[in-house]
């Protein structure tokens, strides 16, 4: 692994030095003339702690232990979960009164789920006059506490709405005119409807379905007779549309059967969508993905659609394939990867999730533009196209592959020698151990190789072979949270995968 820097060794010898009070007895803060985003650094490294792949996890900390760092007005990115309040309350509050949030851009709270919170957030966020983004675990009882926070722009709360927020005024979020991303766990269609009737300039609504919301906002635009407050469209750069469906069997067919109409509304109010998840009950539905014109990123989930979804979306990629960045598809049926790619030049981004084939016979002189490949399953000739094309890629995630064996990868390398590649994840596959030393040492800017069980061990002794010290070695089930989420290795149906 990369070394530590002089910045992040004076950071942890600054926060050791906090930690034994070196500066408790000053009369001056010592903090106060260091700037925001040393004070943020700082505070981040006092409260993180870090696992072998870099994933971040907030620990709990004394307060006393960084109050010098509340107290100097410097800090831009307040984190409150990792203290306890209950035993340090007091001291908390004497912080408070010191004007220490006025440079406080991000608020984030993790309180205790009780009515007594409720005072303290509102107290919080009337001291942060700057603030632009507010996060929480519990949902405020009153919007309207945030209307002189001018300049927020994203409201998250990670936490659902129930019964005792049913109540909520919405309309309040109304006064926040630059308000782009506003989101709840779990929003139900009836909370989105209120959610984009009132904040007109949203962004996204985070990964919240959109699409009956959208319906109802048409109908009510296309039935009322005052529709000055709708809508025509929306400035929506994200969406999700995952409708669920009902479990009674007609209901679900009447929903399915309205599927592509929803669509159709969806895209019409939604010209600017750049993002979209969408899981498809009707291969016609597609067809309307033709008019986002801006869409870069496209995940689609096929696994619950009803008829012969392929030449329909094949159609789709033939029309806006070159506009698409990233494109991760799940589905039932075998998928031509190389028509995928012939329709999608410019794709950075591929991940496949059902069995990769090729529709004709393989080439290996193109220069395909992606960095980050995963395919779930593969057969020998998709596998060949890929990995011989693909000679930018940087992160490759490969699962079922049994197809790949010694010979398979020496045919690869010695076309595509993986030179920029620095993380590879290989689950099941018939690498020997001189397939994989083959694959060490052609692959030179390897930093990460995660594989199965079965071939951890013959891979650590072949980096120590080969006195690799850069390299890290790790198990597939090891993959970072973020980028199984970035990949889409989210359930993108409403059910359970079969």
């Amino acid at each position: 692994m990369a070394a530590q820097s002089l910045y992040e060794i004076c950071l942890l010898r600054t926060v050791s030095l906090m930690k034994t009070g070196t500066w408790k007895t000053c009369s001056t803060n010592p903090f106060s003339n260091v700037p925001s985003g040393i004070i943020d650094d700082l505070m981040l490294c006092l409260t993180k702690r870090r696992v072998n792949l870099g994933e971040i996890y907030l620990r709990r900390v004394r307060l006393s232990d960084f109050s010098l760092l509340l107290t100097s007005g410097k800090l831009t990115h307040l984190r409150l979960n990792p203290f306890e309040f209950k035993k340090e309350y007091d001291l908390f509050l004497k912080i408070m009164r010191t004007n220490c949030c006025k440079e406080v851009r991000i608020l984030t709270l993790y309180l205790p789920a009780n009515v007594a919170s409720n005072p303290l957030m509102e107290t919080l966020i009337s001291l942060c006059p700057k603030l632009e983004e507010f996060n929480s675990n519990i949902i405020l009882p009153n919007f309207e506490v945030l209307k002189n926070c001018e300049g927020l722009r994203i409201l998250r709360f990670r936490r659902s709405f129930d019964s005792h927020h049913s109540s909520a005024d919405c309309s309040a979020l109304a006064l926040l005119g630059n308000l782009e991303f506003v989101s709840f766990v779990d929003m139900d269609s009836d909370i989105a409807f209120k959610v984009l009737q009132h904040c007109k300039k949203l962004i996204s609504i985070g990964n919240n379905d959109s699409l009956n919301a959208l319906k109802k906002i048409y109908d009510l635009k296309k039935y009322s007779s005052s529709t000055t407050d709708i809508c025509d469209h929306f400035q929506l750069r994200k969406c999700v549309w995952v409708t669920n469906m009902a479990s009674n069997s007609r209901e679900s067919d009447k929903e399915i059967s309205a599927f592509s109409e929803k669509v159709k509304i969806a895209v019409s109010l939604c010209p600017l969508v750049a993002d979209l998840v969408i899981c498809v009950y009707q291969g016609e539905s597609v067809k309307e993905l033709k008019k986002l014109k801006k869409l870069t990123i496209l995940k689609i989930d096929f696994l619950y659609c009803v008829d012969d979804y392929l030449p329909n979306f094949f159609d789709l990629l033939h029309e806006i394939g070159p506009q698409l960045k990233f494109l991760f598809v799940l589905c039932a049926h075998t998928i031509s990867v190389d028509i995928i790619c012939e329709y999608c030049p410019n794709l950075l981004i591929l991940d496949i999730h059902g069995d990769a084939t090729v529709s004709n016979p393989v080439l290996t002189n193109h220069c395909l533009l992606l960095n980050k490949l995963r395919v779930t399953s593969a057969d020998r000739e998709s596998l060949l196209f890929l990995l011989s094309n693909c000679k930018r890629l940087e992160e490759l995630i490969m699962q079922k592959v049994l197809c790949l064996d010694d010979c398979l990868l020496d045919l690869v390398l010695k076309v595509n020698p993986l030179a920029e590649l620095t993380e590879i994840s290989i689950s099941q596959s018939s690498l020997s151990k001189e397939g994989f030393r083959a694959l060490l040492q052609k692959a030179h800017s390897l930093q990460k190789v995660l594989t199965s069980s079965n071939s951890f061990g013959m891979v650590q002794s072949l980096i120590d072979e080969l006195n690799l010290k850069t390299v890290w070695n790790g198990y597939f089930y090891d993959l970072p949270y973020h980028f199984r989420l970035q990949c889409g290795q989210i359930g993108l149906s409403p059910f359970n995968p079969r």
